[in-house]
């Protein structure tokens, strides 16, 4: 084999070599920007779960202990019998039972006006 040929086929296998590190190493890039966004987003979805929990978690907590509370003074205080149980005006504070309480007057901010006569 001459000199001229072996030198061709040298830097042809050299040349196959880098075409097929390159393209090992575009496709390992590409596998790992990609990797990386699945793991962006799983954590941006955690974050926003962990964002409503915090949100919804204090008043729930709030509402649960009010209700514990309640179910314990109807259950443990008698509360349906000290309360509903009889008309007696001594058992109710005073004021006898006559249904529900009127709703309080609430006032708006925007002043009434008159109706208009046409």
């Amino acid at each position: 084999m001459s000199t001229a040929i072996l030198v061709a086929l040298i830097s042809g296998i050299i040349a196959v070599a880098s075409v097929v590190l390159s393209s090992y190493a575009t496709i390992r890039t590409i596998r790992t920007q990609h990797e990386m966004e699945l793991r962006r987003h799983k954590l941006d979805k955690s974050e926003a779960a962990e964002e409503i929990t915090s949100r919804y978690r204090d008043p729930l907590l709030r509402s649960i202990i009010d209700l514990q509370g309640r179910i314990y003074s109807i259950v443990k205080l008698d509360f349906m019998q000290r309360h509903l149980g009889s008309g007696d005006a001594d058992q109710t504070n005073g004021r006898p039972h006559h249904g529900p309480r009127p709703r309080p007057r609430t006032f708006s901010a925007r002043p009434r006006t008159p109706p208009s006569p046409w």
